[in-house]
Parts: structure tokens; sequence; C-alpha cells
């Protein structure tokens, strides 16, 4: 682990406890944004978990706790905006696939077998 960098050892650390979907899906808080209050807050991160993570920032690489939980916080927009864009882009290999079947038995082919 480098502990030279914090936010490089935070992200490892969120991702070896977090698995990328819950990193998308969670936040720190809870909370829902003040940017988009239209839209549903996210499920909270485990606490607990959290707290491990930020304790052993803080202590390994000397930095303030709020700069820790930053760069949590830009981890999960971060997972957030990828995981985004796998779903678009499995919307669009699927529509994709569906241009490209071949007519059914049922079509007329009738033009074929003259």
């Amino acid at each position: 682990m480098d502990w030279t960098s914090y936010t490089t050892a935070t992200r490892k650390l969120l991702t070896a406890v977090f698995s990328r979907t819950v990193l998308a899906t969670h936040s720190l808080t809870g909370k829902p944004s003040p940017a988009f209050p239209d839209k549903p807050a996210k499920k909270k991160l485990d606490p607990v978990l959290v707290s491990d993570i930020v304790q052993t920032v803080v202590e390994r690489c000397r930095v303030p706790e709020n700069v820790v939980r930053t760069s949590i916080t830009t981890k999960c927009a971060d997972e957030s905006k990828m995981f985004r864009t796998r779903q678009q882009n499995k919307k669009k290999r699927k529509s994709a696939k569906k241009e490209n079947i071949s007519p059914s038995d049922d079509s007329d082919d009738s033009y074929l077998s003259n």
C-alpha cells in the first residue's frame, strides 16, 4: 500500500472493502445532494467500515480527517458516473444487437426462390 498519497490509499482501501457497485450506489452520509434535490438520497456506506478507513488513513498519512472524507465522497461520485456509463453502454449494445437480427422465418422471402 502506498501511504505517501492519502487519496491513493483511501481509494485502494475503499475498493478493497466495498464493491464498485456499492460505492456507486451509496454515499458517505446518505443525505440527499443539495445540487440535485429532486433525486432520491443514496444509501449510506457502513459507518463502522468508513470510520476504520478514515482513521487508518489519518494515522498512516498524517492528514486531517476531512480530506479523507472528501476523498471518499469523490470516489463514490467517480464510481457512480462509471456505473451509469456502463449501464448506458449495455443498453446501446442491446439495441444494436436487435438491429442486427436476421429476418425471421415468417417474413416474406418469396423473392429468394425465383
